[in-house]
């Protein structure tokens, strides 16, 4: 039933009903959580990081920064020590404390995510983990380092299978942040 309810959670959020999302990935939390304390199955941990990655990544779309950081945090205490699921909590909750003004953390815990991929040899996770590093240097106005941060996702997103639209998409990207460090030849 938490996966049903959770899948509502994921068509509201593809279609942009972010309030809908919210209740949905709750409600999913509600019956996971409610299983796991019932039955002991600790193999729900996951069902629940996974649901609580979702609702805070939710949350920080909605603009609740706050309550965000604490559904990411306690995801974080679900997931596993391996990089498959840990990994893409700390982006997202790397991207919450940057929005909280609090980039060092942010640095720190995107190179835990970066850690983590990298001992799994996980290409696409390494490259969310560049795109959130370029994002938070963009932010703060390291053109330099964003661009940097870009090429290494392109050079990741070119092996085989990989996503060919996210591949065009970051060269976009880093087109423009060339194009904002006044490289245009290179853009």
């Amino acid at each position: 039933y938490a996966s049903t309810v959770a899948s509502c959670g994921d068509v509201s959020t593809a279609r942009g009903d972010l309030d809908t999302a919210v209740y949905g990935f709750q409600r999913g939390i509600e019956i996971a959580r409610r299983e796991l304390l019932e039955s002991g199955d600790t193999s729900l941990d996951g069902v629940m990081a996974s649901l609580g990655r979702r609702l805070g990544v939710v949350l920080a779309r909605r603009g609740d920064a706050s309550g965000a950081e604490g559904v990411l945090r306690e995801a974080l205490e679900h997931a596993g020590q391996a990089g498959s699921q840990r990994a893409p909590i700390l982006i997202a909750l790397a991207r919450v404390v940057s929005l909280r003004k609090r980039e060092r953390e942010a640095y720190r815990l995107l190179g835990q995510a970066l850690e983590l991929a990298y001992r799994e040899d996980t290409a696409s996770v390494q490259a969310d983990v560049q795109i959130a590093l370029a994002e938070l240097r963009g932010k703060e106005n390291n053109t330099k380092s964003a661009i940097s941060a870009l090429k290494a996702v392109v050079d990741l997103l070119t092996e085989d299978g990989a996503d060919a639209i996210r591949r065009a998409s970051t060269s976009l990207d880093l087109a423009e942040a060339m194009l904002e460090d006044g490289d245009t030849g290179a853009a």
